[in-house]
């Protein structure tokens, strides 16, 4: 028989009801809880997409006897910490892009995680597309002989990715680090391990 596994979620944020939708059609998981720092919030939300527990601290999902995995859809500097509490508390984790700021937190999630045999991952879908599997073995078939250079290019004028916590990077903020992770997945899905990376961004006065 198939399991239903029993989802958290932290964040009423803007891509949570994605992620819900998304759940919901694969028939193979549902939310029990959503939490927020506003219980407002997480009642408006659970409301709305039908959630049956809400609460205004994080703690309370992580530690619920009666879910099997946590998604983390918090800003950016909260991921790690958040995720790693989870595994602590023998939660499997889905962790929204960015997965986390430094190499170092990565590594130590990955080996929690194993250590515990529980599962983590980053919440970027675009590898497990067919389209990009066709791809890649075109490539490593060399259908187009071999690939010398990658290139990818987005830019904001204005949304989320320009205000707020984004333009902090104590918050991790920026679109490199943020929307960007769909490039560095692509390169290293198509081509291998990314040896090195650099970006730029300049913000104007939206006033202006």
């Amino acid at each position: 028989m198939k399991k239903t596994v029993r989802y958290g979620i932290l964040s009423t944020s803007s891509i949570v009801p994605r992620f819900v939708r998304g759940l919901n059609l694969t028939g193979s998981g549902t939310v029990i809880a959503i939490a927020s720092r506003s219980s407002e919030k997480a009642a408006a939300m659970a409301q709305l997409l039908e959630i049956p527990e809400y609460y205004d601290d994080y703690e309370k999902v992580i530690q619920h006897p009666g879910i099997d995995a946590v998604y983390i859809p918090l800003i950016n500097s909260m991921h790690y910490p958040y995720a790693k509490k989870a595994l602590l508390a023998g939660k499997h984790v889905i962790v929204e892009k960015p997965f986390v700021l430094h190499e170092r937190e990565a590594q130590e999630l990955a080996s929690l995680a194993a250590e515990k045999h529980l599962f983590i991952t980053e919440a970027v879908k675009t590898p497990f597309l067919p389209v990009y599997a066709r791809i890649r073995k075109l490539i490593e078939d060399k259908t187009y002989g071999n690939i010398r250079f990658m290139e990818f290019r987005q830019s904001y004028t204005d949304g989320p990715y320009t205000q707020g916590w984004n333009r902090k990077k104590e918050y991790g903020g920026g679109v490199l680090i943020a929307n960007e992770a769909y490039f560095f997945h692509m390169a290293e899905f198509l081509g291998g391990k990314v040896l090195s990376a650099q970006g730029c961004a300049s913000y104007s006065d939206p006033d202006e």
